[in-house]
């Protein structure tokens, strides 16, 4: 009986997975590469090599940012941003936290 129950939860959260919008560059909670990103010390070229392309980047010049955004999924939609200097090149700090778009539009 519970191979059945796991079964049917596995086939619901592959299919329920399958519908979200969600970069393949970053896959899960056991995939976590972009802890190997280092503040002050990583360039654009090492997060890319890391975490691939990006599924937006975003410049503040007043900040002098250039934002990456990566989202990826693990029990929730999560969204990763990685902070450059525009004068370095180097990452400055990320975030990863829930993804404020998919829990605003779609849901929890």
């Amino acid at each position: 009986m519970s191979k059945v129950v796991s079964g049917a939860v596995l086939a619901l959260v592959t299919t329920l997975a399958g519908c979200a919008p969600v970069n393949t560059s970053v896959r899960n909670a056991a995939d976590n590469r972009f802890l190997d990103i280092r503040s002050g010390e990583s360039t654009r070229e090492d997060v890319a090599r890391l975490l691939g392309k990006p599924e937006s980047q975003t410049r503040f010049e007043r900040l002098r940012e250039e934002v990456w955004s990566y989202r990826y999924q693990t029990t929730r939609h999560m969204l990763v941003s990685v902070h450059f200097s525009t004068d370095t090149g180097k990452v400055k700090y990320f975030t990863d936290e829930p993804d404020p778009w998919y829990h605003k539009t779609i849901g929890t």
